[in-house]
C-alpha cells in the first residue's frame, strides 16, 4: 500500500511540474497548415494541452469497455479467479466451493 501511495504522489508531482511547460509550449506552432483557420488558431493555442489529455481519456474509453471485465456482484474469490490469481483447475474448484458454501446453512443444536 505504501508503494502505491508513493507512486501516486510521485506522478502527481511530475504532472504538476510539467503542465505549466506544456501549456506554454503545446499549440499550433507545430501545425502550420491549421493556422490558416483563425478561430482554431486562437482556441487551440490556448487549450492545446487540455486536448492532449482529453485525447488520452477518449482513447481509454474503448480499452476500458472491451478489456476490463465487470466485477459487479462477484465475490472476492470470483474476482481473484477472473483476474488470474490461480490456475484454471484451482479456480473452478474455488468457484464451486464458494457457491456451495454460500448455499449451505449450518445450524447449531447445542446452543
Amino acid at each position: 500500500m505504501a508503494v502505491c501511495t508513493a507512486t501516486h504522489w510521485l506522478f502527481n508531482f511530475v504532472i504538476a511540474r510539467s503542465v505549466p511547460y506544456m501549456v506554454s509550449n503545446i499549440g499550433l506552432a507545430q501545425f502550420p497548415w491549421i493556422s490558416a483557420i483563425k478561430l482554431a488558431d486562437t482556441f487551440l493555442d490556448r487549450y492545446g494541452t487540455y486536448f492532449v489529455f482529453a485525447s488520452f481519456i477518449t482513447l481509454s474509453i474503448p480499452f476500458v469497455y472491451f478489456c476490463v471485465p465487470e466485477t459487479k456482484g462477484l465475490s472476492l474469490e470470483e474476482i481473484e479467479t477472473l483476474f488470474g490469481g490461480e490456475s484454471a483447475a484451482e479456480s473452478d474448484a474455488v468457484l464451486e466451493e464458494a457457491k456451495s458454501a454460500s448455499s449451505m446453512h449450518i445450524e447449531r443444536s447445542d446452543v
